[in-house]
Formats: structure tokens, C-alpha cells, sequence
């Protein structure tokens, strides 16, 4: 498809729309753009204030970044899939606000 942004703004916006209760907008991410131009920024702003999960090759930090500038979900579907620790990985770095609660995870150095 040349152009897809039409056809995907139109079907976002009529589920908008038609189910207002619709928990999330998932879209996946191009990986590699090859023209600059490849982005889902138009379907966050289409669905906007409503929850926006991203899906495409996303390290920790560049999710992390992601969901700092958007607002949005980050989800690591193939990093999953391929690695059942991810889990870990992605909270041994977190910072606690406390010791109440705190899964041990988040002490590791």
C-alpha cells in the first residue's frame, strides 16, 4: 500500500467512534523507516486521549522513552517471545520511590 495513513485513520477514528468503552489502539511500529516518513504519530492523535500501545523492536530505553513522550504503552512482543526473562530485565533497573512494596528485582545492582 502507497499510503496507508488514510485507510488507518478512517478505520481508527469510525472505532473511536462506533466503541467508545475500546480499551487500547495497538499499532506496530516500522522497525526500519525507509523513507522518514513511516509513523504512527498520526493514529495517537486520531485516538487520543485513549490509550495508545506501541509494538516494534523496542529496546528498554527507547520504550521507555516512548511512553515518557507519548503518554502511551510500550509492548515487546518478539522480545518476549524469545526471552521469558524479559520481565527482569526490564525492572532490575528500576528505581523504587520506596521500600514498601518494592519487589527485591529493584535492588539489584
Amino acid at each position: 500500500m502507497d499510503n496507508p495513513e488514510p485507510t488507518f485513520s478512517y478505520l481508527a477514528q469510525r472505532i473511536k467512534d462506533l466503541y467508545p468503552n475500546f480499551a487500547f489502539l495497538e499499532a506496530v511500529e516500522v522497525e526500519r523507516p525507509q523513507t522518514g516518513k513511516e509513523s504512527n504519530e498520526f493514529l495517537r492523535e486520531i485516538w487520543a486521549p485513549k490509550v495508545f500501545m506501541s509494538n516494534g523492536g523496542y529496546d528498554r530505553q527507547k520504550g521507555m522513552d516512548l511512553a515518557d513522550r507519548t503518554g502511551g504503552l510500550v509492548s515487546y512482543g518478539k522480545s518476549f517471545l524469545a526471552n521469558v526473562r524479559l520481565f527482569f530485565f526490564l525492572t532490575s533497573f528500576s528505581e523504587c520511590a520506596n521500600d514498601e512494596g518494592c519487589s527485591p528485582i529493584c535492588h539489584t545492582s
